[in-house]
């Protein structure tokens, strides 16, 4: 909110000050992976055993329907009517945001260790260590985002078309996948091997990426990124309850403190990489082999770690203790 005020203050002075706009991002960001990993653990905390996949089902209805309509108000917004009023009425929803956030009972953990941050981190790296099937699944999402992060080049993909509508028909691609998917995800219930799942969806993935890259016709690539974005929520559902439905209540947010670098670095290295291979080779090469690559290392991944492939949700001792756990925590 402090963030988006400053952003409205700085909308309504004469002559808009640019360096507000990079301070700003810089912090918010900052705002952002502080709290990430208490929300994400608080989750698993709020929401019934039971129904952790709903949750994350949710969530990512939420995600893609903001990512697809959030842009499309918030541009027409600001064209029409000026961007200090969207600004305004971020004020106005993250007010109501704060108001049901309060409403929320305190959680307090039986035992609580205070530790300091580097220890608190080294801590969840020993526990992702001893858990190869964990840790494959924090692997695959980073190499998934370094090998095959399309957004970047998006722009540089509809500039091959002579439409005026390629490159808003483009950025609608990954979530619009993703919703569908996501939407249509009923199925996912009768999935109990979500290390499987989690491979299958990360290799459809890059294979989504490839056809992008690799298409000359403005629809197929449009429909690569939908099967991209579509795989990508598959993954997100089967990845975000495992992790709450198997890691322990005091160890999720240190875990969560993990997967926030790794939804940091990868896009971001991933924009790199495919930036620098474009300059030395083709746009069209380095998006198709960058996906392939995806996909043929994630089943080396899977090859690598038979955990991984194996976890079963049914037989799993990881999930028995946590849903032990939320069990008692349920009745008392």
């Amino acid at each position: 909110m402090i963030s988006t005020a400053v952003l409205f203050i700085n909308a309504l002075l004469p002559h808009p000050e640019v360096w507000i706009l990079y301070a700003d991002a810089f912090v918010a960001a900052g705002a952002a992976s502080l709290q990430g990993p208490s929300v994400t653990a608080l989750n698993q905390m709020y929401v019934p055993y039971d129904l952790q996949r709903a949750a994350s089902t949710l969530a990512n209805v939420r995600y893609t329907t903001a990512s697809i309509i959030g842009p499309a108000i918030g541009g027409l917004m600001a064209v029409t009517i000026g961007p200090s009023y969207v600004y305004f009425a971020n004020l106005v929803t993250f007010s109501f945001s704060l108001a049901l956030l309060f409403s929320l009972r305190s959680i307090t953990p039986k035992e609580q260790t205070k530790v300091g941050d580097l220890a608190a981190l080294k801590f969840g790296l020993r526990y992702a260590t001893k858990r190869p099937d964990l840790l494959g699944t924090y692997v695959i999402d980073l190499l998934a985002m370094v090998l095959a992060f399309p957004v970047v080049m998006l722009p540089f993909v509809a500039a091959r078309f002579h439409v005026t509508y390629a490159l808003a028909l483009l950025e609608c691609g990954l979530p619009a996948g993703a919703l569908l998917a996501t939407l249509t995800s009923s199925w996912t219930r009768v999935v109990n091997h979500y290390g499987r799942a989690i491979v299958a969806a990360a290799s459809i993935w890059g294979l989504g990426i490839a056809l992008f890259g690799y298409s000359s016709a403005l629809w197929w690539v449009f429909t690569g990124l939908g099967v991209a974005g579509a795989a990508d929520a598959i993954s997100g559902i089967f990845r975000n309850t495992m992790w709450n439905e198997s890691i322990p209540p005091d160890v999720r947010g240190r875990m969560a403190g993990i997967e926030l670098i790794s939804y940091s670095l990868g896009p971001t290295a991933g924009q790199f990489r495919a930036g620098v291979m474009a300059a030395w080779t083709t746009l069209r090469f380095s998006l198709t082999f960058g996906g392939l690559m995806c996909t043929g290392s994630v089943g080396a991944l899977a090859a690598a770690l038979p955990k991984l492939w194996a976890f079963d949700k049914r037989t799993d001792l990881n999930v028995a203790h946590v849903r032990q756990i939320r069990a008692d925590e349920e009745h008392t």
